[in-house]
């Protein structure tokens, strides 16, 4: 577990990510959009408000120059959490940190990743874009907005089914990738 054993300084992207992660959280259990809600219990959840806010307080003023996927993938949860919200203004805010944060680093086109990175982190990387890219165009479909992420400029590839995986990950991640092709 990442954070098990301490929590990362409040300037660290991971903290950041930390809180986007626990506003949605507490989103779901707000909005009972959980699978199972017997698992729940007595479970009082805590107020998503601050963590979000917490969250954004920690976005740098200036888009950030560093490679560090926790940038992408705490944009990501704050649109999906404003999505959730309905507040477009602040959707279409975190989806353009997102298209920024892509954009400066070239993660649309996998010729611009370390070549040196091992293939789970060439395949953990894949499942972040196309994420994003599916949140792009969910919210582009459902409110009509224009598609900043068009696929015509993507060289990311999906993420592998390997032998190695139980049946039930290449099951799902077979149907992920339709699904995607769906988008």
């Amino acid at each position: 577990m990442r954070w098990a054993d301490n929590i990362p300084t409040d300037n660290e992207p991971s903290y950041m990510l930390l809180m986007a992660l626990c506003a949605v959280s507490a989103q779901s259990l707000t909005l009972k959009a959980v699978f199972d809600s017997t698992l729940l219990g007595d479970v009082v959840p805590h107020n998503s408000d601050s963590y979000f806010t917490e969250a954004i307080s920690r976005i740098p003023v200036r888009a950030p120059d560093s490679h560090d996927l926790d940038y992408l993938r705490s944009f990501g949860l704050l649109a999906v959490y404003s999505l959730r919200s309905g507040n477009k203004g602040e959707l279409h805010r975190y989806l353009g940190l997102c298209h920024a944060w892509i954009a400066q680093h070239g993660f649309h086109n996998e010729d611009h990743w370390d070549s040196s990175i091992s293939l789970l982190e060439v395949d953990d990387r894949r499942r972040l874009f196309w994420c994003v890219f599916r949140l792009e165009i969910h919210s582009a479909c459902v409110l009509g907005h224009i598609i900043r992420l068009p696929e015509a400029q993507v060289t990311v590839l999906y993420p592998r089914i390997t032998p190695t995986m139980k049946r039930e990950t290449q099951a799902w991640t077979a149907g992920w990738d339709y699904i995607t092709d769906l988008f």
